[in-house]
């Protein structure tokens, strides 16, 4: 009666829905929130961003502390179908998940892979299914000085709107930002960021390299001098 007791007086309390664990909260289990959706002999949790529902015994929640939520709280980093940015900028593709693993396929390649659910928390993950960007940073002659802060952005944001338009992507983009970045030592480094709807995901890299290649075609255009970085070698005194 000392040992059994005092769970059955737990786990009734469980039930009648007034102990730690509560229907209609959050509870987390192995770094994965879950829903609770009803307690009883057996408790019904589920998670609506992974699609899933777990069915555990009313013991195996007697330890564990839930709380309220709020509604624009996530519930994973992802979807399935959802495309993804890891720490060393790969762009990949959500093709299945679960609470045990998360299989990824890298864009523009077949390669899959399959990351146990840990591993993929532990991931530093930028969700791009929304909306993303793309930026690139050039450095221009130091002759630009006098334009850099005002012609020199008028100009680059009306080529590369130009460019948008004709290779279709105008209507996808949200938004664009061209300014002076970073006055450094040799070149005035300019930054360029392009912010697209997450549809456009799947041709990040596509982007990517078309804001690059727009970027150096303007110069081209305008007679933008866009110094290479010098080594400079310093020799010693002679005995």
């Amino acid at each position: 009666l000392r040992q059994t007791l005092p769970q059955q007086w737990q786990q009734s309390l469980l039930m009648l829905n007034m102990g730690a664990v509560r229907e209609g909260e959050r509870l987390v289990i192995d770094g994965v929130p879950w829903r609770i959706d009803s307690l009883g002999v057996f408790c019904r949790l589920s998670n609506p961003d992974l699609e899933q529902v777990l069915r555990l015994p009313i013991e195996n929640m007697l330890p564990r502390i839930s709380r309220p939520y709020n509604l624009d709280e996530p519930w994973f980093p992802c979807k399935k179908g959802d495309f993804i940015r890891v720490g060393d900028n790969t762009v990949l593709q959500v093709t299945s998940l679960s609470h045990e693993q998360v299989a990824v396929v890298r864009v523009g390649t077949a390669m899959a892979t399959i990351y146990p659910i840990a591993d993929f928390l532990a991931l530093a993950v930028t969700n791009l299914s929304k909306k993303f960007s793309v930026s690139a940073t050039f450095g221009l002659s130091y002759d630009l000085q006098a334009e850099i802060t005002n012609e020199v952005p008028k100009i680059l944001r009306a080529y590369l709107q130009k460019r948008l338009d004709e290779e279709g992507y105008s209507s996808k983009c949200l938004g664009m930002t061209c300014e002076l970045s970073l006055a450094n030592s040799s070149t005035l480094d300019m930054a360029v960021i392009l912010e697209f709807e997450g549809e456009m995901a799947s041709i990040y890299y596509r982007l990517q390299r078309a804001v690059q290649r727009w970027c150096v075609d303007c110069c081209t255009e305008n007679g933008w001098d866009i110094p290479y970085n010098q080594i400079v070698v310093h020799s010693a005194n002679p005995a």
